[in-house]
């Protein structure tokens, strides 16, 4: 558990700042009672952003026990990535006899490949997951699911992608590149696995998908397999569902983001405003084109807030690659509840905004289309 402590650390203390500010704005605009109300539910999102760090890589290293650990049990047991002796400290863009290899490819994008003493034979590349935009870019830090691959004899390889953001096509291209380059300084491995997060994880599928010769078996977790447009509508209806139930709480539209938006501000009257009319917040997350599953109150406000975050932190990236041309689309939406059309919120004059997808736009999102090939695999 310490070493999963450690891969989440620098995310944790990448949000302090945000808890703090948010936290105090709160203090300026609540009373006592709902402020502890609020920041009891902050602190439930605060911990479901850390749980899912924790599932990435507690769960998986858990699963890579089960799937990869059986080759030699007795190696596992007294298992400490603590006690490991890999070097780490290569010359950049040279090799090791038994070590790691770290250079540049393509504009930007740097790697790491990493051999242990006792190799099995096998390679496992790793694809990591959605880097908001603005963010630099940089290796993924995935040290100890790294180092627990590297211990039970796998090779391992990744890198990061020229780019951030929806960079699907990008990461594809240096997917293919880290094969090459571990065959050309380690030797051409009898398997090859590819395990990714978030969007990594559609990149993992969708390289296995159009390379099935060079792939073996593949670990996706936590990413938009059901379609990427998809999920994208869904940002969008809940957004625009939001927009309706709380009007003038979040600046500009969902495909128009202020530049100058400030996003602790902005979560803060989120939170806000659900807090002190959850009846609205019930019937927001009862529409059934809103796609929220909830348990109780503060999952239901976690769920809304989450769902607007992606609008918030990502649409300007998905815009800007589409040129400004939309691949959103509730055009022709009807929104229910149980199946149930409702009147208000589909009159055309006052209900929901509308926003109709380009082919231009939706292009965009193709490079995150599957094929559905993946199954023949096994």
């Amino acid at each position: 558990m310490k070493n999963c402590n450690d891969a989440i650390s620098n995310y944790n203390n990448a949000r302090i700042c945000f808890e703090k500010a948010l936290v105090d704005y709160l203090y300026s605009f609540m009373g006592l009672i709902t402020h502890l109300q609020v920041l009891f539910i902050f602190h439930n999102i605060n911990q479901k952003f850390k749980e899912i760090k924790m599932k990435k890589v507690c769960l998986f290293v858990s699963i890579l026990i089960l799937v990869f650990g059986c080759q030699n049990p007795t190696e596992t047991d007294n298992f400490n990535p603590e006690n490991m002796e890999i070097s780490n400290d290569a010359v950049k863009g040279t090799k090791q006899d038994y070590g790691t290899v770290t250079g540049e490819i393509g504009p930007g994008s740097s790697y790491l490949l990493a051999k242990p003493e006792n190799w099995n034979g096998n390679l496992v590349l790793y694809t990591h997951g959605y880097v908001e935009p603005e963010y630099p870019i940089q290796l993924p830090e995935i040290v100890p699911i790294r180092d627990f691959l590297l211990m039970q004899g796998f090779g391992v390889a990744y890198s990061s992608y020229s780019e951030n953001g929806w960079a699907i096509k990008d990461a594809l291209v240096r997917t293919r590149q880290l094969i090459g380059l571990f065959n050309s300084n380690f030797g051409k491995p009898t398997h090859t696995y590819i395990i990714g997060n978030s969007i990594g994880g559609l990149v993992a599928v969708m390289f296995a998908e159009k390379n099935p010769n060079l792939i073996d078996g593949v670990l996706s977790i936590c990413s938009p397999l059901g379609g990427s447009k998809k999920q994208i509508d869904q940002v969008l209806n809940v957004r625009v569902l939001f927009d309706y139930y709380f009007p003038y709480i979040i600046p500009g539209t969902p495909v128009n983001i202020p530049e100058d938006l400030n996003l602790p501000e902005v979560f803060g009257n989120i939170t806000i405003a659900l807090v002190t009319n959850i009846p609205s917040a019930i019937e927001l997350a009862s529409v059934d084109q809103a796609d929220i599953s909830y348990a109780n109150i503060n999952e239901l406000i976690e769920s809304i807030v989450l769902s607007i975050a992606y609008d918030l932190i990502g649409m300007e990236d998905l815009l800007n690659r589409a040129h400004d041309q939309l691949m959103v689309d509730n055009s022709n939406t009807i929104y229910t509840i149980n199946g149930t059309p409702i009147p208000y919120l589909n009159d055309p004059e006052t209900g929901v905004t509308r926003y109709e997808a380009t082919n231009a736009g939706i292009a965009i999102l193709i490079p995150g289309f599957l094929s559905g090939l993946v199954y023949k695999f096994g």
